[in-house]
């Protein structure tokens, strides 16, 4: 499993930095290669995401934690090392590992990196905005600090990431524009929640051939955000129960949808096989994907833990199957 992760990180790499897809910022780039289809069926990142939940100790894990991080950084997505936080945390405290000075000195390097990290983020997709290559905006990398006080980068670098965290304003938003949201969803210019996804997807090109749009990003187009931008450059969260103002009449099947999600995703990793990190994983997910909710991104998680689940009992079988060639081709 290690192995093969490598080559198809590796491949899903050099596939989206010579076509200039899956970069954070470029959601209206598209590319007609055929092997875009392969990354659609193959789910790379959530591919790795289950693999560090459940082969963490394997020895193809660092290799493969090295291309993942290089990856999601060229494509703009600092997001990684929360989980990468959040996985080794974990680990740590069950290990007996975590001290006061361990926590005061990660707090530190956090405080003082993201900063950083953010901007490279944001130079990385403006590259991917614009006609600009990377190289050339990142000369002027150093330009962002000239005459800023440091704490003053602290601060806001620290305003940013707290402000990640939470979506009582996304909320509150939803409720003020609920009436609308209501109304354009009756219109059918955004996708209901069960149909978030790619079974929604496959099933809008069969049967209904309207253009399918999340709530995540329909309401960018809605909500005052005070920016201007084209629709798809970017999505948002409407929080969990969000979905409770724009369909209040389905509050009990919102509730029951999730739960069945819930479930099949923890049956799932039963079937690969639970392990303490493989539940650090599964929590994750149903944190980052369920709450906001991102129901198109659990879907998505729980078809590549199917998809993990086939190809680890086929990756179980080879030895099997080459026996059994080898005494076929002996007799």
């Amino acid at each position: 499993m290690g192995v093969l992760l490598i080559f198809l990180q590796i491949s899903f790499m050099i596939f989206n930095m010579s076509t200039g897809v899956n970069i954070a910022g470029s959601s209206n780039i598209k590319t007609d290669s055929i092997f875009s289809l392969i990354w659609i069926i193959i789910p790379i990142d959530t591919l790795f995401f289950i693999y560090y939940g459940m082969y963490r100790e394997n020895k193809y894990f660092y290799p493969n934690l090295c291309v993942w991080l290089v990856s999601n950084i060229l494509r703009g997505w600092a997001s990684v090392f929360l989980f990468l936080i959040f996985f080794e945390w974990c680990r740590a405290i069950r290990n007996n590992k975590i001290t006061v000075a361990k926590t005061i000195m990660v707090g530190a390097i956090a405080v003082i990196f993201y900063p950083i990290l953010t901007n490279i983020k944001w130079l990385i997709r403006a590259a991917a905005g614009s006609d600009v290559s990377f190289f050339a905006i990142s000369a002027r990398f150093f330009d962002i600090f000239e005459g800023v006080d440091f704490f003053s980068v602290m601060g806001d670098g620290i305003f940013h990431l707290m402000s990640r965290f939470q979506v009582t304003s996304l909320v509150v938003e939803v409720m003020r524009i609920s009436n609308t949201l209501q109304i354009e969803l009756i219109k059918g210019n955004f996708t209901p929640f069960w149909m978030e996804g790619l079974h929604g997807i496959i099933l809008n090109k069969l049967f209904d051939g309207g253009k399918y749009m999340p709530i995540g990003v329909a309401f960018t187009q809605y909500g005052d955000f005070g920016i201007d931008f084209d629709v798809g450059d970017w999505n948002t969260n409407i929080g969990y129960v969000g979905w409770f103002f724009i369909t209040p009449y389905l509050i009990p099947i919102y509730i029951l949808y999730t739960l069945l999600l819930g479930f099949i995703s923890f049956y799932l990793v039963k079937k690969i096989g639970i392990t303490e990190s493989s539940r650090d994983m599964l929590w994750l997910a149903w944190l980052v994907y369920l709450m906001p909710p991102w129901l198109a991104a659990f879907t998505g998680f729980i078809y590549t833990l199917f998809l993990f689940l086939l190809i680890k009992i086929f990756l179980g079988r080879l030895p099997r199957i080459g026996f059994l060639l080898k005494q076929s081709h002996n007799t």
